[in-house]
């Protein structure tokens, strides 16, 4: 799921998400390992407890990953709260556009804005991350 803050921010986040490994490929290599480990020479209590701290990391560290993606989207919508009332200045569709924000709905967790321009013209759909400048 992809966040949007106000301005643009450059995110590795899906990188990060391409190069880890599900709980199940895990286990299944830990599986797999422990079945055909030589029965004359077995793997080491010591390694064995190294890859269960390993194991007890991964979720640590994917659990702390949702928790963090969970706080990022509710700052995000904070964020667009507050910009209610608010003159901004959004590039869309390819046009610099300056008017109040009057609206905001949410659609699947995506906060969405509409702006009023001087003129009475309303942008609607205007994700927060099209916005530059607030004032």
């Amino acid at each position: 799921m992809t966040i949007d803050a106000v301005g643009q921010v450059n995110s590795t986040n899906q990188s990060v998400q391409n190069n880890t490994i599900s709980v199940e490929e895990f286990l299944n290599v830990f599986i797999t390992q422990l079945n055909y480990q030589d029965p004359l020479n077995p793997v080491d209590n010591r390694e064995f407890m190294a890859q269960m701290a390993q194991f007890s990391q991964l979720e640590l560290e994917r659990s702390t990953r949702d928790t963090l993606t969970e706080l990022t989207q509710l700052s995000a919508n904070t964020q667009s709260i507050g910009l209610i009332g608010k003159t901004v200045e959004a590039v869309f569709d390819n046009q610099k556009h300056v008017g109040e924000v009057t609206t905001l709905r949410f659609v699947q967790n995506t906060p969405l804005l509409t702006i009023k321009k001087e003129d009475g013209e309303l942008v609607p759909d205007i994700k927060p991350s099209m916005i530059s400048i607030v004032r």
